[in-house]
């Protein structure tokens, strides 16, 4: 008796592990039934859901749709979904209305060229329009998306090249990769007390009429490329909540304007950011920005003046190269340690730099200007490399220190002036407040503290000038 229990167990035991370990991707009990086609639309349904999906059409597709917002007799399915390549390359379909059941439009459902009209039903609850979902739609001309829509999927508008608006309602948390890649966009809006956090890379890439954008309060990150050859686009205001510009952002733009909003939080500027942004003639950084990134600026060809905010710590290389810089100024209470290599290569109208205190080396041909004649170094710096101040016609270095200090500076790129005349600046005290090299016939420039005296008894003294005069 023991013993036919015991296999009694076994064999139940056996039973209940098989099932156990039944594959996750078996069949289910229930079973979609076939499809359903209504007016050339193909619909599948799925039984236990009473759902339906939108999966296809057939050679009778007129040119004007309208999915139902259930189908099916005995039973009825909701139709919750388009599927994937549900329209592909159908060339019949001009106009199509979809219900407000719908929740959600897969990839490539509508990659069609004819495709002229889309209307969402009143009380639409469509949460996301996938990745390519009206990619190459050259005839859609307008779309009002939503406002229950969450996310624009990847390259969803993508060469849409005669859509000219867009108004991204306020539910839009996300606008994925090249979502409005080279369409033709001309005006892009958010709507009020939009929640949107990110604007993907390539997003609006090569929407070359696109002349003004206004980046939402709610927007952390600009993407990569995200507008860039947006040649029309000639002004961008950007609220206070961006912290990032990715690299390429506004490369090969059309920016004559961009204002950062008070209060700004940004704290980075990518690499080629703003690269060969050929008509930006000024920008005011952000106290915010910590980083402003390899050649951010580069070949920025009007751009005549700039300000390095007291945030910036580091100037990448090449970051303002060959461009038309004519003034350079650094916030007082810099904290900036270091300027990259050809940081400032090329800006041929740039004629005198101070470097602000802080900074601890200054990169191979940050400063190769053919313009550039005088420069003034704080103590800080410790290394100057190679090529540092190549073909500068210098007449004038002004050092911030005695000379044993300018002597201990490593690097074969310190500059020197052929003939040059050694001023020292001395406090009353006897300190050195400013080591200088003059070429001769030159007038000396004095760019270091306010001299001083020890008060006494008697007096209080305040600095009036030089005697004898420089």
């Amino acid at each position: 008796m023991k013993k036919r229990t015991s296999y009694l167990f076994a064999m139940i035991f056996s039973v209940l592990m098989m099932f156990a370990i039944m594959p996750l991707s078996m069949e289910p009990a229930y079973a979609d039934t076939d499809p359903i086609t209504v007016n050339g639309v193909v619909y599948t349904p799925n039984e236990e859901e009473a759902t339906a999906t939108v999966t296809g059409f057939t050679s009778d597709l007129p040119s004007e749709v309208t999915i139902p917002e259930k189908v099916g007799d005995n039973p009825q399915y909701t139709v919750t979904s388009i599927g994937e390549r549900a329209f592909l390359s159908c060339s019949v379909l001009k106009t199509i209305t979809i219900p407000a059941s719908v929740s959600m439009i897969g990839h490539d459902a509508f990659f069609c060229s004819g495709l002229t009209t889309v209307e969402f039903a009143k009380g639409s609850k469509l949460e996301s329009i996938g990745p390519s979902a009206f990619s190459a739609a050259s005839s859609l001309s307008a779309i009002t998306i939503p406002e229950s829509v969450q996310s624009i999927g990847e390259y969803a508008f993508n060469e849409c090249s005669i859509l000219t608006a867009i108004t991204i309602p306020s539910s839009v948390t996300s606008i994925g990769e090249g979502a409005f890649f080279s369409s033709g966009l001309k005006t892009v809006e958010f709507a009020e007390g939009s929640k949107l956090e990110s604007i993907g890379e390539y997003a609006f890439s090569e929407c070359s009429n696109l002349t003004t954008i206004t980046i939402p309060e709610s927007v952390q990150s600009i993407g990569k490329r995200a507008f860039e050859k947006c040649s029309g686009l000639n002004s961008i205001t950007i609220l206070s909540g961006v912290t990032s510009i990715g690299e390429f952002a506004f490369f090969s733009s059309g920016l004559t304007t961009v204002e950062f909003a008070k209060g700004s939080k940004l704290e980075s500027i990518g690499e080629y950011a703003f690269y060969q942004c050929a008509k930006l003639g000024t920008i005011m950084i952000p106290e915010s920005v910590q980083s402003i990134g390899p050649h951010a600026f580069d070949e920025c060809s009007s751009l005549d003046s700039i300000t390095i905010p007291s945030s910036v710590t580091s100037i990448g290389e090449g970051a303002f190269g060959w461009s038309g810089l004519t003034t350079v100024e650094f916030a007082k209470g810099s904290k900036l340690e270091s300027i990259g290599a050809d940081a400032f290569n090329n800006c041929n109208n740039l004629t005198t730099i101070t470097i602000p205190s802080g900074v601890t080396s200054i990169g191979h041909g940050a400063f190769f200007c053919t313009s550039l004649v005088s420069i003034t170094i704080p103590l800080s710096v410790k290394h100057i490399e190679d090529g540092a101040l190549f073909d500068c016609p210098l007449t004038s270095i002004n050092f911030l220190g005695n000379k044993d200090a300018w002597n201990a500076i490593t690097g074969k790129g310190k500059p020197s002036i052929e003939g040059a005349s050694d001023i020292i600046f001395k406090n009353e005290d006897g300190t050195v407040l400013q080591f200088s090299m003059v070429k001769s016939g030159e007038t000396p420039s004095y760019q270091g503290a306010t001299p001083t005296k020890a008060a006494d008894a008697q007096y209080i003294y305040t600095f009036a000038g030089w005697t004898p005069e420089i």
